[in-house]
């Protein structure tokens, strides 16, 4: 249990770890061993989330009571996980309680649909429901959340008789039901809605009013059927939807008329950024335990994309790409146990993106070796491959959204290999201690252009490369009163791009340099002291070097 500011956040206690670092105090955006946060898989139910932040990570982006378990994998990730180059953040969401209905046993309604409780909470800040209940041969889950910050605002300006220049909210919902239709079919269908309105109105008088309009989301569906034909063998079917969109108006305000109807003249500067991202995936995978030694593990993934970007600016637009690419996927991956001292995991994962003439081969191999009862000590290596980035640049000092794009037609998707060692020991009384060093070569990364050129021969975006390398130690104790963990990291990242594309990298000119995520040293603290059965203090501290800037010129 890590300590949470307002509410329990998952990605604010991923932070804490020494593989993460966060771009800043205010953002719940994770970078995992020197990659930027587009790098990282989001799963919600086996359905990816584009944008997992509400606005600065002040709320945690998913209800912390909707959520059944969390895992987070920080590198040298197996094949059945693709599209992405450091780390995988895998949450399932509750299954309702199948048990304890509120109805009759003689009622009609009782074996297809029941109430087991409902409960809320409510708080100035915001309100939360909850109710589940038996399902037909399984059960349902639902739960919901608003903030009233808008609430609060408007009442206090109303108080004290000032104009409201800003309104903000959020809400999100969780869905799901699940069905055990027999000893061999289960079914789930789950879905998440959030959306965050955000609006802010500065100046008017002696200046221009500026007028923000900004507006941003998340929509998600999956169903999911297992089916168990023997006791060795699963095969999973999921067909899933998820759309991310996101819009901000930026305008300028010569004057304002009050009347029965606002008359508004506007300067004609006005801003529009607009992005929108349409996954609907089907994917199948097996999985075959032939025995204590051996497991197989393969399936296959068809993407469709729906991806439009847009900037404008004084009615003309600046940048547009709109895209509509496929992603087909398929994987193997064995599990092999040597023998009782030596286990190993061999995956390779093919994919053709539809915009790049090439099918991508990324092999993957992790080892572990038990020398002792309570030390392993383990390895991995692995080629990974990313079709998606977003185009938040580095000189950027706020991160509230990403704005994702494909890889365009022309360049090559983004690609890393990763070299990982490490060593695990259990020293007893809860104790573990772990070291881990990394090393990650990029060979391609994309970034936009310093110099844009909007033909149709120049896309706007810069090729590169970079290269991440650290050392991380976390030692955790997890029994008795006192537990929790400490870790420190050594790390550093480094870019080289070619933005003005004139085939040479010059420093002077900023184009081999540190990214604005590199901090050198990282500790990190997470205690919890056990008072009673129902008491218990928790306490966290963060300590890095600094992080490098270079304002544009």
């Amino acid at each position: 249990m890590a300590p949470a500011f307002i509410e329990d956040d998952i990605f604010r206690t991923f932070q804490l770890l020494p593989s993460v670092m966060s771009l800043n105090d205010f953002s719940a955006a994770l970078i995992v061993r020197g990659g930027s946060p587009d790098e990282n898989l989001v799963l919600l139910d086996n359905t990816q989330i584009y944008n997992p932040y509400h606005i600065g990570g002040i709320f945690s982006t998913f209800n912390a009571d909707a959520v059944s378990n969390s895992e987070f994998i920080s590198g040298g990730f197996q094949s059945e996980y693709g599209g992405h180059l450091s780390s995988v953040i895998n949450i399932t969401t509750r299954e309702g309680n199948s048990k304890n209905g509120k109805l009759p046993d003689d009622h009609w309604l009782k074996d297809y649909l029941d109430l087991s409780g409902i409960q809320g909470e409510i708080s100035l800040l915001s309100t939360k429901i909850l109710a589940e209940g038996p399902f037909y041969k399984g059960s349902w889950f639902f739960s919901g959340r608003r903030t009233w910050f808008d609430q609060m605002a408007k009442a206090y300006y109303q108080f004290t008789d000032q104009k409201q220049n800003w309104n903000y909210y959020f809400w999100d919902t969780n869905f799901k039901i699940h069905s055990d239709l027999s000893s061999e079919h289960q079914f789930t269908y789950s879905q998440y809605s959030g959306l965050d309105d955000l609006n802010i109105n500065v100046g008017g008088i002696d200046f221009p009013e500026i007028d923000f309009v900004w507006t941003w989301g998340n929509r998600t569906n999956s169903l999911n059927w297992r089916y168990f034909p023997a006791s060795d063998f699963i095969l999973e079917t999921t067909l899933s939807r998820a759309k991310y969109f996101f819009d901000v108006n930026f305008e300028f305000i010569v004057s304002r008329e009050s009347s029965i109807i606002d008359t508004i003249q506007s300067t004609g500067f006005e801003a529009i950024i607009d992005n929108i991202v349409d996954d609907q995936s089907f994917n199948q995978k097996i999985t075959w335990y032939f025995n204590d030694q051996f497991k197989f593990m393969a399936g296959w993934e068809y993407k469709i994309l729906s991806l439009d970007y847009k900037e404008a600016f004084a009615g003309s637009t600046i940048r547009h790409w709109d895209q509509s690419p496929y992603i087909a996927s398929t994987f193997l991956k064995n599990t092999i146990r040597l023998n009782p001292l030596v286990s190993c995991e061999i995956g390779v994962r093919a994919t053709k993106y539809e915009l790049y003439q090439k099918i991508i081969t990324d092999p993957r191999l992790s080892c572990k070796i038990y020398p002792h009862p309570n030390l392993i000590i383990k390895g991995s290596w692995g080629q990974y491959s990313q079709y998606l980035f977003t185009i938040n640049q580095d000189d950027q000092l706020l991160r509230i959204v990403d704005f994702w794009q494909p890889i365009l037609e022309g360049y090559e998707p983004q690609r890393t290999q990763q070299f990982i060692l490490g060593a695990e020991y259990w020293a007893g009384y809860g104790i573990t201690v772990s070291l881990d060093a990394y090393y990650k070569p990029y060979s391609n990364i994309l970034d936009l252009s310093k110099v844009f050129n909007p033909s149709e021969s120049e896309q706007g975006f810069a090729s590169g490369t970079a290269v991440a390398k650290g050392i991380e130690l976390l030692v955790k104790k997890t029994e008795g009163k006192l537990n929790g963990w400490v870790g420190y990291s050594l790390s550093s990242i480094k870019k080289s791009v070619d933005y003005n594309k004139n085939g040479i990298l010059e420093e002077s000119l900023g184009e081999v340099y540190k990214a604005k995520y590199d901090v050198p040293h990282s500790f990190n603290t997470v205690m919890n002291y056990h008072l009673s059965k129902k008491h218990s203090i928790s306490i966290s501290g963060v300590y890095h070097t600094g992080q490098p800037f270079t304002p544009p010129s």
